[in-house]
């Protein structure tokens, strides 16, 4: 056999044991790689990648792309590094033999420092750039507004309407000081007798409706020759009751079918009388100031008098 022939025969068997070799080798470097340490020791262990993950609290993925060693998958080689660790600390594996297979994070800052100026620029998420307007608008929280607002109406808002009504009444009563107030009191009814010629008989009182005066008690009304000549007098001599004032005040008469017979204001000195279907409903305002007489005898105003006006019913 020649040399040649020897040489050709002996070229397939190297060939299939460098294929041999070269095999053996690249299993040997998948398996020196940190991600098959990891995934060797945790097969070993018989844990799960998943529950693996639900310990270490990161995503399942992550895992698995360390175990592959597709770092690339990562966001940095920082990241790699603390959690390859952290898989060690679970495994009880010494953490070196992995971390020495991994980048160093020296070379990542060189890398990035290497990028210069022309490094890509990484926009602000959206989200976290909202303005305060797009968080108002929610529609929870402009109903929180709503009811918030709402509440604060109904608490202020009759305190409001106290002072306009305070500041109206005010300015009324300066315009016209004589108009007429009727606060909320009760109504005293006068029972009067039908004949009134004679001097001794007097008016029956009534603890629940007021009281009348006999004459010779009450203060006399003042004779309409005694007011004010500048005063008008308008007295009829068969009024069921006559006003005589001594100042401003106003009154107003009303009979039983609701019809007003009398709604006047008096000036000083100023007298009239008046009449209608009984039983008559008086109002008096500033009744102080105003004399009442009933079908010629005095009546008693202060009696039936309160917050200064007077309210009573002649029958």
């Amino acid at each position: 056999m020649s040399k040649d022939e020897a040489v050709q025969h002996a070229q397939p068997g190297a060939a299939v044991i460098n294929l041999g070799a070269q095999l053996n080798a690249g299993a040997a470097g998948q398996q020196d790689t940190a991600g098959a340490l990891l995934r060797e020791a945790r097969q070993s262990q018989g844990l799960d990648i998943a529950t693996l993950a639900a310990l270490l609290k990161v995503p399942l993925h992550k895992l698995q792309a360390l175990e592959q060693d597709r770092l690339d998958l990562l966001p940095d080689p920082v990241f790699a590094r603390a959690l390859a660790s952290s898989m060690c600390r679970i495994l009880k594996l010494d953490p070196a033999p992995v971390l020495h297979r991994l980048p160093a994070i020296s070379a990542f800052k060189v890398t990035s420092q290497n990028r210069g100026i022309n490094a890509p620029f990484r926009a602000r998420s959206g989200r976290h750039a909202a303005p305060l307007w797009a968080h108002i608008s929610r529609p929870a929280v402009l109903v929180g507004l709503a009811l918030l607002l709402g509440a604060l109406v109904l608490i202020f808002l009759p305190s409001i309407q106290q002072e306009i009504a305070r500041h109206r009444q005010g300015g009324q009563d300066a315009a016209n000081p004589t108009q007429l107030v009727e606060p909320a009191s009760v109504t005293t009814t006068v029972t009067t007798p039908v004949s009134a010629g004679s001097e001794s008989s007097g008016m029956t009182p009534n603890p629940s409706l007021g009281s009348m005066v006999p004459a010779d008690v009450a203060t006399p009304a003042t004779p309409p020759n005694t007011l004010s000549s500048a005063g008008a007098v308008d007295v009829n001599p068969d009024a069921a009751i006559t006003f005589s004032a001594k100042g401003a005040s106003r009154i107003k008469v009303t009979d039983a079918k609701g019809v007003v017979v009398m709604d006047r204001a008096f000036r000083t000195g100023e007298s009239a009388g008046v009449s209608g279907a009984p039983p008559l409903v008086v109002v008096v305002s500033r009744a102080n100031l105003m004399q009442v007489q009933v079908r010629g005898q005095a009546f008693d105003l202060a009696s039936v008098t309160k917050n200064n006006v007077a309210r009573f019913e002649v029958k």
